[in-house]
């Protein structure tokens, strides 16, 4: 039998079941493609430090410092490095970077904003090559005035990468510098370090980040303890640094830093066991399809022998059915990878390109998993169903052993399905926690002037809260979130620093940002007679104030007498601790000075904007600043798009979730509605004859419909510990967290239950309603 005649009847064989073929087909295609992108992406992450030249010698310098409790910074002073890197003859070269924000370029009377703006050392580029499209690296790294930047913000200020010599008005924290390009580069695919703009003459004393290089050679485990041995300068004084590998450092979000991008470990696992759920649904409904179909196939498999077929013949056709049904589903799926990626991108943060996965870092693992997902089943069903006769084939498969099957593999739907929901479910809970907290920010807008720029905020505050789109307005020295200090901590102990973050605003402030009361009769009470009044939080009483004691009426320096700056301060008030960072940091001792700040020292205006009218706004800002302060760059912070940067890791988590939850939830009952209905049919006379004996509409759908009840039941016994045992360690990794409840577990079986319930009764009214004595004489 030829080739073309072999093709001919599979592509028969998949017309005679077209339901069958496109459900089948369509699930391996939706499961192929959620595998390559999320598998694509794990090794793209996981991998990142790969690409960098000497990368495995490479180290960053890591601290232990009290922020609240004890966390690690990357914070290095930039003057302290040369003591260090002299300390250890194993180091080969160091470079010292630090991140800017509030940074913004005027080109042509025009201001355009510069994120990742970085200062480095001229020794940046060893550690981190940028390749070059315009320009040579030796002149930004001699002249103080040569800027770099990335290919991607010279096209949005000049509409060209071809930039070379132009001029730029930069403005870094307040200061006005003329800049001149003489390098326009290109991020690397897998960048750990990201950067926007680079200047490498400019210095970082002031540190941030610093990172060494190891000499060849290097013994990198005995080394990092002999460093972590060593007396060294750090922020308290002398005492002990640590190091980070690369890789470490990436995953490692629990890192005060503000330089190198991090990536959940979390995200990562989560993305390839999610992968790995949704290709297992799309491999079960193949499998139950499949096994339906067998007793049709093993028909016209004795027909073609009776017809002259060879077992070589038959043997090809089965191996090539099956390779060719994965084949196209294969090919369609990279199809369709190529108009997602930018979706995917978007969703997972991450720059995914068609070039990455057919490359031999992604290509060689996608044929693998192909040819195992193609081999296994066609080598298995060529060998086993052509050795079958018919009466063998209903003894083994049409009999409890292939109701088994079927059952174990559409049971393993339920389990995925569930779990998927519930853990979107959960996740959905966290973010809503988030969302819920950040209520207060939303909308809020920082604008910052020091004070020798001009007028103060306070001069035109009045006319910015009567803009159409402005909600409300507020001034204080430095916003909530700017300013801070350490001190040493209850226990008294050097060594026991706990930062408190520092705000002097006006009365209405408290309001501004929704902040809580415990007893607001008292506070209005005390605060029209106070001189200087003060509100602390809740984690400020618990780190100062001794227990049992009420602190409102109480002078600060009660509790803190060391510090000359909480003098004649009296604490008229104690708000409800809330979040302004990321949910896994603690909330941090607050300290509100309430007093009206004069004009002098207001530097801070805050605007709350009505929902949708934030650009409108702006421009308004924009223009009033540049008519006050003509020689300043307007720059400005989005208070509520700060938040939602911290915690992006769940919000790209709930994302995904919610997508492939979908994608599972569609899988499965597709593949339910094909399979009840092929099964249906093949118990059409069971049914007419069931009927004839007496019984009733209800007793038929009972009967079909038993076995997914218990399915289901089994499928939620099974789902319910392993989404708890799997979530309560995510969930705790957080400071402030929803507890999983039944709702969590509850939601997910009503949909899925109900879903399937009602396929079964519609499909199983259809064939239940029908003629009896039709069906047996048909059958």
């Amino acid at each position: 039998m030829s080739y073309y005649q072999l093709l001919r009847l599979i592509v028969r064989g998949w017309w005679r079941n077209k339901l069958f073929t496109v459900v089948a087909w369509g699930s391996l295609v939706i499961g192929i493609l959620c595998v390559s992108l999320l598998g694509a992406f794990v090794l793209h992450e996981y991998r990142a430090d790969k690409v960098i030249p000497d990368g495995e010698r490479i180290l960053r310098l890591t601290q232990q410092v009290s922020m609240g409790e004890q966390a690690a910074t990357t914070f290095i002073y930039g003057p302290d490095v040369p003591q260090i890197v002299s300390a250890f003859p194993e180091i080969e070269t160091s470079t010292r970077v630090s991140k800017r924000s509030k940074v913004s370029v005027v080109y042509r009377d025009e201001t355009f904003s510069i994120e990742r703006f970085m200062l480095a050392d001229s020794t940046f580029l060893d550690f981190f090559p940028l390749e070059a499209v315009q320009g040579s690296w030796q002149e930004v790294q001699v002249q103080p005035d040569a800027i770099a930047l990335e290919e991607k913000t010279a096209l949005r200020i000049f509409g060209s990468s071809d930039c070379l010599g132009e001029s730029l008005a930069m403005t870094v924290d307040g200061d006005v510098r003329p800049m001149v390009v003489k390098v326009v580069f290109r991020n690397p695919a897998q960048a750990l370090l990201s950067v926007g703009a680079l200047s490498l003459s400019a210095g970082s004393d002031d540190g941030e980040a610093c990172f060494i290089k190891l000499r060849e050679g290097t013994d990198l485990d005995k080394f990092r303890q002999k460093f972590a041995e060593t007396l060294l300068p750090t922020v308290l004084g002398k005492g002990h640094l640590d190091t980070q590998t690369l890789h470490e450092s990436y995953f490692d979000t629990s890192v005060q830093d503000l330089v190198l991008r991090h990536r959940s470990l979390v995200i990562l696992v989560i993305g390839g066991v999610v992968a790995l759920l949704v290709l297992l649904v799309a491999c079960f409904n193949y499998l139950n399809l499949g096994l339906t179909r067998l007793l049709d196939r093993m028909r016209m498999l004795h027909i073609e022998v009776f017809a002259g077929a060879s077992r070589k013949d038959i043997y090809r056709q089965l191996f090539l059915d099956t390779c060719l049904m994965i084949g196209l589903a294969f090919i369609c799926s990279f199809l369709l990878m190529n108009d997602l990626l930018p979706l995917f991108n978007r969703l997972m943060d991450v720059e995914l390109t068609m070039g990455y996965i057919l490359s031999y870092q992604v290509l060689p693992w996608l044929l693998l998993g192909g040819i195992v997902l193609a081999g296994i089943p066609a080598f298995f069903i060529s060998r086993k169903l052509q050795s079958l006769t018919e009466s063998e084939y209903r003894w083994f498969y049409q009999g409890k052993i292939r109701r088994l099957l079927v059952s174990c593999f559409q049971g393993g739907q339920f389990v995925v399905t569930l779990v998927l929901f519930s853990v979107f479910l959960i996740i959905h809970s966290q973010l809503e926690l988030i969302k819920k907290d950040n209520l207060r920010f939303e909308g809020v807008i920082d604008v910052y002037v020091e004070k020798d720029w001009g007028p103060p905020v306070s001069a035109w505050m009045e006319e910015a809260r009567h803009w159409q789109g402005v909600k409300e307005v507020t001034l204080s020295e430095t916003g909530l979130f700017e300013e801070s200090m350490a001190i040493i901590g209850k226990s008294g102990n050097p060594e026991d620093i706990v930062w408190i973050d520092m705000v002097s605003c006006r009365k209405d402030f408290l309001d501004f940002y929704r902040l809580e009361l415990i007893d607001s009769e008292q506070t209005a009470r005390l605060l029209p007679a106070t001189a200087y009044p003060v509100v602390v939080n809740e984690t400020f009483v618990k780190k100062f104030v001794p227990d049992g004691i009420n602190p409102i009426g109480e002078q600060v320096s009660k509790y803190l007498p060391d510090e000359p700056l909480f003098d004649n301060r009296t604490i008229v008030g104690v708000v409800r601790d809330f979040r302004k960072r990321s949910l896994s940091e603690s909330v941090w001792p607050l300290f509100i000075s309430l007093n009206d700040v004069s004009s002098a020292d207001v530097q801070t205006l805050s605007v709350r904007v009505e929902e949708g009218r934030k650009a409108e706004v702006l421009k308004q800002l924009r223009r009033k600043w540049e008519e006050v302060y003509p020689d300043r760059t307007f720059v400005y912070q989005d208070i509520g798009g700060i938040l939602e940067e911290a915690n992006r890791d769940v919000v790209m988590l709930t994302d995904i979730l919610s997508l492939y939850a979908a994608i599972s939830l569609l899988l499965t009952f597709s593949g339910l509605f094909s399979l009840v209905r092929y099964t249906v049919r093949l118990r059409q006379r069971e049914i007419a004859l069931r009927k004839i004996h007496g019984a009733s509409l209800g007793q038929i759908q009972w009967i079909l419909s038993c076995s997914y009840v218990a399915g289901v039941a089994i499928a939620f016994l099974i789902a319910v510990p392993l989404v708890y045992a799997c979530m309560l360690p995510w969930l705790e990794h957080f400071r402030y967290y929803v507890p999983i409840s039944v709702s969590h577990f509850v939601m997910p079986l009503a949909i899925t239950a109900g879903i399937t319930f009602l396929t079964v009764w519609l499909i199983g009214y259809k064939v239940a309603k029908m003629n009896p004595a039709e069906v047996i004489k048909r059958e």
